[in-house]
Order: structure tokens, then sequence, then C-alpha cells
């Protein structure tokens, strides 16, 4: 039902350490490159549907994983994180840049948290972009 994972080009492959999954929702694999190790996460987050108990085992996961890192290895958080962070750079600008999308969810805060904890910055936030570029689902009773 859920699941995640990793599409890597051929010429990586020797760089890359047996990647390994903590659960069906977050999965990991390290690249060792020249200059440095790169910690790549993949990630399918819980929806604002699911139980609150489910919500907390994924990002005690996610958090545990991301202690495991060295602070010289670079972090990379991918998936699909069915969150809205919102444009409050104000108060996250430590996390999300000025091209955040609509009103934060619960969720959103929840990744915004842990974003703030771990040094994270959620990149599509940083650049402009398309509306239609920005946002894959749309409620259906707000989408009219």
């Amino acid at each position: 039902m859920y699941g995640t994972a990793f599409a890597v080009r051929n010429n990586l492959i020797p760089s890359i350490q047996i990647p390994s999954a903590t659960s069906d929702k977050l999965s990991h694999l390290r690249l060792n490159t020249e200059q440095d190790s790169v910690l790549v996460l993949s990630a399918y987050m819980p929806t604002l549907d699911a139980e609150a108990s489910m919500k907390n085992v994924f990002y005690e996961q996610l958090e545990e994983k991301l202690r495991t890192c060295s602070e010289k290895e670079h972090t990379m958080l991918l998936g699909d994180m069915n969150v809205r962070v919102g444009v409050d750079y104000a108060n996250w600008s430590q996390c999300l840049g000025k091209f955040g999308v609509g009103r934060i969810n619960e969720n959103g805060q929840c990744l915004l948290e842990l974003c703030f904890r771990n040094n994270l910055i959620i990149t599509n936030t940083l650049f402009p972009g398309k509306p239609f570029h920005k946002v894959s689902w749309c409620h259906p009773r707000l989408s009219h």
C-alpha cells in the first residue's frame, strides 16, 4: 500500500552503500563521494487523515534516522510530504523560503519543527515557480 524507492544513475551505483528501509514509509541510502558522504532519505509522510499514533511513530523514526547523521554528512529528505507549510517566512526563515504556498496545516507545522530542529531547509520554497508546479493535489471542495 505504501512504499519508498530510489532511482539512481548507473554511474553512481559504485558510490552507494546498500539502501535500507526503516519502515514502508521511510528508507535511506548513503552516497560516498570523493568530498563527502550524502545521506538521502526517501519519505512518504502520513496524510492529515492518519491517526496521531501513526504520525508520531513516523516522525520518531525520521528523527532517529536524522540523529545518526554525522555533522560532516550532507542530508537530503525527499518524498511525498503531504503537508502545507504556508508562507510565514518571517517566523521560519531558518527552514522556509519566501515562496511557500497556502495556509499551514498540522502536518506542515510538524515538518517545519522537524526541519528547524535538524537544520534542514525546505528548498522548493526558496525559488519562485509557476503556481501549478507548487501543489500537486487540492481538496475537491476547495478546487472549484
